[in-house]
């Protein structure tokens, strides 16, 4: 059983919340670094300032992830019973299955809401983006899928899953803002393009 402590499930759901929401921040502001390394070597002494909107947005996400990914991985571990190479597949198989694309609505979505685009835009770009981030999801996340259902217990899940998103949420960030860029630079140059000469 997942929640084999004496604490009441939602206890260590808001445990799972506050160190997901803690791994989400930190892989941002280590983004967030690397982009004012890079951006500093092309334009000197242009020092930006942290994007606390930005940081705000993925640890609000990550705390909704690990409080979701709490009850997620307890209700996978009682749809599959057992912890061999068999039970550990079908996890991974489910994840993939339910978890991981509605995980990546959910983030698109949420990303865009919390931006402050308007719910149409938002719905936009789920039905636009989600196919892509889906792929790179399942892709990147695969292994250590494998690895956390097959070798992690799944009271300690949302934990390894926290250290491994580090790394992933690094990635998908520097995804998000370049996107984030892309649209607002075509908006831009629509509206520079109609507006009359």
């Amino acid at each position: 059983r997942c929640d084999a402590s004496a604490a009441p499930a939602s206890a260590l759901a808001l445990q799972d919340a506050l160190v997901a929401g803690g791994s989400y921040a930190a892989s941002d502001l280590i983004a967030q670094a690397a982009e004012q390394l890079r951006a500093a070597e092309g334009a000197r002494g242009a020092k930006q300032l942290l994007h606390a909107p930005r940081l705000a947005r993925y640890t609000v996400f990550g705390a909704a992830d690990g409080w979701v990914s709490h009850f997620w991985f307890a209700w996978a571990d009682e749809a599959v019973a057992g912890d061999g190479a068999a039970a550990t597949a079908a996890k991974v198989a489910l994840d993939a299955a339910l978890f991981t694309p509605l995980w990546c609505a959910a983030f698109l979505l949420a990303m865009s809401l919390l931006r402050g685009a308007p719910p149409a835009a938002a719905l936009r770009r789920v039905e636009r983006d989600w196919w892509s981030l889906y792929r790179g999801n399942v892709a990147a996340w695969l292994p250590a899928n494998a690895a956390i259902y097959g070798l992690v217990p799944c009271a300690q899940r949302v934990r390894a899953f926290a250290a491994a998103t580090v790394l992933y949420t690094i990635a998908v960030s520097l995804w998000e803002e370049r996107a984030a860029r892309r649209a607002a630079a075509a908006a831009d140059a629509s509206s520079s393009s109609s507006a009359p000469s």
